[in-house]
């Protein structure tokens, strides 16, 4: 198989804490480079260009969250830090897939080497910074004892001592011309200011009555900025760290993100939903940017320039906005607004456009035309999206209509719905599985021991439960109840013609049955080796398409059974959801998402 576009997730927000944001360099010397931004998202990294809806490529070597992001000042590698105090070092390029048309099967999606990992704190890293020379850098953040560590890139090995903060630390910076200088802000209301290298406490300044919750040199290093929850932006000296002026930038908020969009242009962003533009030599705030949006979720946590005339800004929501300043833009219709999923991607529907849910309740739109609409339908996770016109289902016992108004309860069903099907047309009957029964919504109920999943046809209705799975009419009517398995069933699924049926389990074995006799057509599809999440029959029901916890796809042929295609490490913590592309050759391209929140196309290669 081979990818032909990422769909990512969107950045990782909290509540009153700085958005993990950082970008190219415009300066950059790499042209390849130039214009990329980084944000974090869970365990993940996702590097991506201005307004683009995919990505450039996704780093997923942390175990732990994602809680810091910084480019190299040339723009060549990035460091991403995690909440267990781990740094990895790594070069943000795209996979080379004209180097993988000879191999039969692409291990990795998107190939980006982690060139150093260091375990440098002992808590959650806050933030990171690359000195100048991109030979030095700075890690900082929580931890019992050192909560901030300066090192050599190639080495990890120690140059100095970061130290004046009595509490958390939220951000660093060092300066990007010599002599070096490294600035440190905290929970503790400090100023921290160091030279090196080796570097050394010099003096500290607390200006701020709160939390100083980001800093940032100007790109020259004549001036540096200070933002903070008391809404104030102090002024300092780049080179001697001595305290100039208070900004008047005037917001209404807590200011948790500063960005430099030239030398003199100052980027401010607001929990009051806008993003103020400050220029340093008139001394006055020159133009005001909002996004849409109301209540917390529009609270600004981030904002980060991406040119000298392009900044994005991220809501707590986790939306990106990204606006140009030469259209002049002067609030959020002018900008363009990225969307997507925060959480792992539970589901997916091809019909009539690429539709995805996932497990924060939203479903989201994805169009041919580079745009995307999101909506919050349900106030759990979703399940499954099912039928055309589609409907999701999620674990709130609501069944709602995607592009329509119709909405209802499923009366019988307990809070966690499981799964639900769709047989044939609307007319034929939706059905919800749970832990305890199986519900034609509307119609009738029979109760099930730990149901787990389902399918259903015009014909047929199939439920996993336990180790065991069950054929019922389309009344319910129990018909079969096939031999037990060593292990849960997790994913069923009838062939489009009602002819076969093929049930996937939590070892990662699937077996094939025809469904005139209930006999056993193959059992030799076992090359998962984890739990199987979702399997897909193509239209002609020659194809199956299965996916897994352990990250891996397959696609099993139905007549030659023996013959498979493989995609290894699809995505990571596992591949939630598979689909079958929904165009005139359905088999041209299939669909992946999974539990980093990653949405892929890939061109099929069929066994």
């Amino acid at each position: 198989m081979e990818l032909v576009e990422s769909l990512p997730p969107q950045p990782s927000t909290e509540r009153a804490r700085r958005c993990a944001l950082s970008a190219a360099s415009s300066s950059s010397s790499s042209s390849s480079t130039s214009g990329l931004y980084a944000y974090a998202s869970n365990k993940i990294v996702v590097v991506r260009q201005w307004t683009s809806r995919a990505c450039v490529c996704t780093f997923g070597g942390h175990q732990h969250p994602v809680t810091a992001v910084a480019f190299s000042s040339d723009g060549r590698f990035v460091a991403s830090g995690d909440s267990s105090g781990a740094v990895k070092i790594w070069s943000p390029k795209p996979f080379d897939y004209a180097e993988s048309q000879s191999m039969k099967d692409i291990q990795s999606t998107e190939s980006v080497e982690c060139k150093y990992s260091y375990q440098l704190l002992a808590g959650k890293v806050n933030g990171l910074s690359f000195c100048s020379e991109n030979s030095r850098l700075i890690a900082v953040g929580s931890g019992s004892s050192d909560r901030a560590c300066a090192v050599l890139v190639d080495s990890g090995n120690s140059i100095g001592e970061i130290s004046g903060h009595s509490s958390e630390i939220n951000a660093v910076a060092m300066r990007p011309v010599r002599p070096l200088r490294a600035v440190t802000v905290g929970e503790d209301g400090n100023v921290v200011f160091h030279e090196g290298a080796p570097f050394k406490f010099v003096h500290s300044k607390q200006l701020h009555q709160n939390a100083v919750s980001d800093v940032k040199y100007s790109p020259n290093g004549e001036f540096l900025v200070t933002a903070g929850w008391d809404r104030k932006v102090c002024l300092f000296d780049g080179g001697s760290g001595e305290f100039l002026e208070e900004l008047k930038v005037e917001h209404e908020g807590m200011i948790l993100s500063v960005s430099f969009l030239s030398d003199d242009l100052l980027l401010t962003a607001s929990t009051d939903r806008t993003v103020r533009l400050f220029d340093l030599k008139q001394k006055k705030t020159v133009k005001s940017y909002s996004v849409l949006g109301e209540g917390v979720g529009a609270q600004i946590v981030g904002v980060q320039a991406v040119s000298a005339s392009q900044f994005v800004a991220v809501t707590l929501n986790g939306d990106i906005h990204a606006f140009d300043r030469e259209n002049d833009a002067n609030d959020a219709n002018e900008a363009k607004i990225i969307q997507g999923h925060q959480g792992a991607v539970s589901a997916l529907s091809v019909k009539p456009v690429l539709l995805s849910a996932s497990i924060d309740g939203s479903v989201v739109e994805w169009s041919s035309s580079d745009k995307q609409k999101k909506e919050k339908v349900h106030e759990g996770p979703v399940c499954s999206l099912i039928g055309n016109p589609v409907f999701s289902v999620g674990w709130d016992r609501k069944i709602a209509e995607v592009e329509g108004s119709r909405s209802f309860l499923s009366e019988e069903q307990p809070v966690q719905a499981v799964q639900a099907a769709q047989a044939g047309s609307e007319e034929d009957g939706i059905y919800v599985v749970s832990e305890f029964a199986v519900e034609k919504v509307g119609s009738k109920s029979v109760a099930v021991e730990n149901g787990l999943c389902i399918d259903a046809t015009n014909e047929y209705v199939v439920v996993g439960c336990g180790n065991e799975t069950k054929v019922f009419s389309p009344d319910l009517e129990q018909k079969h109840v096939f031999p037990a398995r060593l292990a849960q069933v997790s994913a069923v699924q009838i062939s489009p013609d009602n002819q076969l049926l093929a049930v996937g389990d939590a070892s990662g074995k699937i077996t094939l049955y025809k469904l005139a006799d209930f006999s056993v057509v193959t059992s030799k599809w076992a090359f998962h080796t984890s739990k199987v999440t979702s399997i897909k029959w193509n239209s002609d029901s020659t194809y199956v398409l299965t996916c897994g916890l352990d990250t891996n796809v397959y696609i099993y042929s139905v007549k030659r059974p023996i013959r498979h295609t493989k995609l290894l490490g699809a995505h990571k913590d596992g591949v939630l959801a598979v689909q079958w592309s929904d165009s005139d050759k359905p088999e041209e391209f299939v669909y992946s998402a999974g539990a980093d929140g990653v949405i892929r196309k890939w061109i099929t290669r069929l066994p």
